[in-house]
């Protein structure tokens, strides 16, 4: 229902959680989080949804990079120093290892879901904003964004906690790196 009030009115109740007024709740934001993110991928998939396919994202990540148009000071602060080819040339090097890793159940997906795209009211999930990029895929698409999001904010030790509070005490670190990757290039 949280979700759905939020696509339909607009900007949900709250704040958006990278907001002053849930950056504050600690351990509470990620248990929020992790939540919020479960909730949205607990949704029953749709058909009427559009399929994510990997290939396509590398396309895109692809065009973006030969386009000149990757911001590198949106990295992630320890890839800041690398152009986007190499981080492009790093994907593609981990598609092969993916492909050879058990697949995911596709859920119900994001699609740029970060710290600003989730809205909590102390620490209780409102909804989500971006959502016109719902679409069915890997989990880890939104996983590895928000994974790189928290990190970025609030640092890498944040990260147990968001994703013991998404039901997922031992992350894929594969998949976390490669769509953290491709987060980076979309």
């Amino acid at each position: 229902h949280w979700l759905v009030r939020a696509r339909l009115y607009g900007r949900p109740p709250g704040w958006p959680a990278d907001g002053p007024e849930n950056r504050a709740q600690g351990a509470g934001l990620l248990e929020g989080l992790g939540c919020a993110l479960r909730r949205l991928h607990d949704l029953p998939v749709d058909a009427s949804l559009p399929v994510v396919d990997l290939g396509e994202l590398l396309v895109d990540a692809a065009e973006r990079v030969a386009a000149g148009v990757v911001d590198r000071e949106q990295f992630a602060p320890a890839r800041r120093r690398l152009e986007p080819q190499r981080l492009l040339d790093q994907l593609h090097a981990l598609v092969p290892v993916l492909e050879r890793r058990r697949p995911v159940e596709p859920v119900v997906t994001h699609g740029a879901c970060r710290l600003g795209a989730v809205w909590l009211e102390r620490t209780e999930p409102t909804g989500f904003i971006g959502v016109a990029r719902l679409a069915v895929g890997d989990p880890y698409r939104d996983l590895g964004a928000m994974a790189r999001s928290l990190a970025a904010v609030f640092g890498a030790e944040a990260l147990p906690g968001f994703f013991a509070a998404y039901g997922l005490p031992e992350p894929d670190p594969i998949r976390l790196e490669f769509h953290a990757l491709l987060d980076e290039l979309l």
